[in-house]
């Protein structure tokens, strides 16, 4: 992480962080017997992560369940906004929890992200915007093409597949990355 923070790829680091926590819990799971994978996100690390979907137009899974092969994925700091749904049945109504205090790589917008800093402005701007986001994203989820998973031969994560972009063959964009870069050797 501390290449790619001090590196021309110090705007991946978000993305790249979240890929290796999310390989890391999968593979716990997996040692573990379990198929449910409960993601802490607040609204704005959702919101952030909706920014960045909209301005780059690489598609990403549904909010608050996302099945990702056996795999599924709640997210429970997500206030609930559909009547009767629980996306983690027997552990109560998700709630928001307050944030804690930021990492070394998720300190201001130059390292956080641009996401990051167009989300505080835009909450900033319209309190509960985030209530309205998430109900248009279920919405649009139902009229998108169906989403098709690669399994990546660098960290054998599952993917999207994104239409109409070059994507590398079987790699997801953060083993893509490393391997550009020579520190994973896929390639060879």
């Amino acid at each position: 992480m501390n290449e790619v923070v001090a590196g021309e790829g110090n705007h991946l680091t978000m993305v790249i962080g979240h890929q290796v926590l999310r390989r890391m819990l999968e593979e716990e799971a997996k040692a573990r017997g379990a198929s449910t994978v409960a993601f802490g996100f607040n609204a704005d690390d959702l919101v952030a992560t909706m920014v960045t979907w909209f301005t780059s137009g690489f598609r990403m899974g549904g909010i608050p369940v996302r099945n990702i092969g056996d795999m599924r994925y709640v997210f429970p700091a997500l206030p609930d906004h559909q009547e009767g749904a629980d996306p983690l049945p027997g552990a109560g109504r998700p709630r928001a929890e307050p944030a804690g205090h930021p990492g070394r790589f998720t300190t201001g917008p130059d390292e956080r992200s641009m996401s990051y800093a167009m989300t505080d402005h835009l909450l900033d701007l319209w309190p509960g915007m985030d209530y309205y986001l998430f109900s248009a994203f279920d919405t649009m989820q139902k009229y998108m093409f169906p989403m098709v998973e690669v399994e990546c031969r660098g960290c054998g994560g599952l993917y999207l597949l994104q239409e109409g972009v070059p994507n590398a063959p079987d790699l997801c964009d953060v083993c893509d990355y490393f391997a550009r870069r020579e520190l994973l050797s896929v390639y060879l």
